[in-house]
């Protein structure tokens, strides 16, 4: 191998002080250059109008990236997540409504179907997980995740569509790519550490999204 292509400045780094002797390129994701492609899954399931609150979210089980880490820790994840959904009805006057996409479903053992579930029976608000299955093009998720009002990320390419869908958008981030993916778009404030964020730093990233009356913008 003569070289190497890194998505952001954090591996990019990392990479320099490891002293890597490949010659090193920095390119952004490729998913920020894709465009959206219309898909009717969502159709007559989208709660329409100002009175509704859509939040998208994607989960994943992320004990594979962080040595040590165990069934409790993915167990408070979840329960930081739905607590601040189920907490919102005392912030909005909005209905809400939940969709979990499990982006990923390749096997029992790496997929986000399972986590999607455990989730979904924490969450009090309406809520459904999409199933993906018959999506067969990235630009479809992205037309998919554009219908939300909020996204929430554990997943880094949900992250990305949902931005490029220009929706607004909060990582969970499992591994440092995320930030640096974000720091790229001048939006590492709506990045938190999938393993140490509070309910209530969650809570105020979705508050500010909330007040804030126009979407987020990457053109």
């Amino acid at each position: 191998m003569n070289s190497c292509i890194s998505r952001e400045e954090i591996t990019s780094n990392l990479m320099r002080e490891n002293k890597v002797k490949i010659k090193l390129e920095q390119l952004p994701d490729i998913a920020f250059i894709l465009d959206s492609k219309k898909h009717t899954l969502l159709d007559g399931n989208l709660k329409e109008g100002k009175n509704y609150l859509k939040i998208g979210i994607t989960v994943l089980d992320w004990r594979f990236a962080i040595k040590g880490s165990n069934s409790r820790d993915i167990e408070h994840y979840l329960s930081k997540i739905s607590n601040t959904i189920n907490d919102l009805k005392h912030i909005t006057e909005q209905k809400i409504k939940v969709y979990i996409f499990p982006q990923v479903t390749v096997s029992d053992l790496d997929g986000d179907f399972a986590v999607s579930l455990e989730l979904q029976k924490k969450i009090n608000e309406e809520s459904e997980i999409v199933n993906l299955d018959k999506i067969q093009n990235p630009k479809e998720l992205i037309y998919l995740y554009s219908k939300m009002d909020i996204f929430i990320g554990s997943r880094m390419h949900s992250a990305i569509f949902s931005l490029v869908g220009n929706v607004p958008t909060i990582a969970l981030a499992y591994q440092p790519k995320t930030l640096g993916t974000f720091n790229l778009v001048g939006l590492e404030e709506f990045v938190l550490d999938i393993r140490t964020f509070q309910k209530k730093d969650l809570q105020n990233k979705i508050i500010e999204l909330i007040k804030s009356k126009s979407k987020i913008d990457l053109s």
